[in-house]
């Protein structure tokens, strides 16, 4: 998915006056997490996109760049704009409905992911 097409979709789920660029700091504040918290635990496969050099979106990022959950988990990015959307406008029902959809896709993608990569190797100490 990209970050047009999350926008889009997202705003044609729950129409609304957040900015765009409020937005797009939304995805790379997940991408971010996503690295930090799965991506960096684990070794890459050779299908994987290189991802070492990710710092982030904004503004002046185009708007056809990938984002970094393929197909077919890549909803978690719609249902995450979503629920932060609602919780910008003060929906606590619906932003609870969104953000319960968002970290069951998220927890799926994790599963899937540990399940298809080999855990780094741990950092070990030497004693002196």
């Amino acid at each position: 998915m990209t970050i047009e097409k999350a926008l889009a979709k997202c705003d044609e789920i729950n129409p609304n006056t957040v900015d765009e660029v409020t937005k797009i700091k939304w995805l790379s504040q997940l991408d971010g997490l996503i690295k930090s918290e799965t991506f960096d635990h684990y070794e890459r496969n050779d299908a994987d996109a290189d991802i070492s050099d990710f710092c982030g979106y904004d503004e002046n990022n185009a708007r056809s760049t990938a984002l970094l959950v393929p197909f077919p988990y890549d909803d978690i990015y719609v249902n995450y704009l979503v629920a932060q959307v609602y919780l910008f406008m003060g929906e606590n029902t619906k932003y609870n409905n969104y953000a319960a959809i968002y970290e069951s896709e998220k927890d799926t993608y994790e599963r899937y992911y540990a399940r298809t990569h080999k855990p780094k190797e741990p950092h070990k100490f030497t004693w002196y």
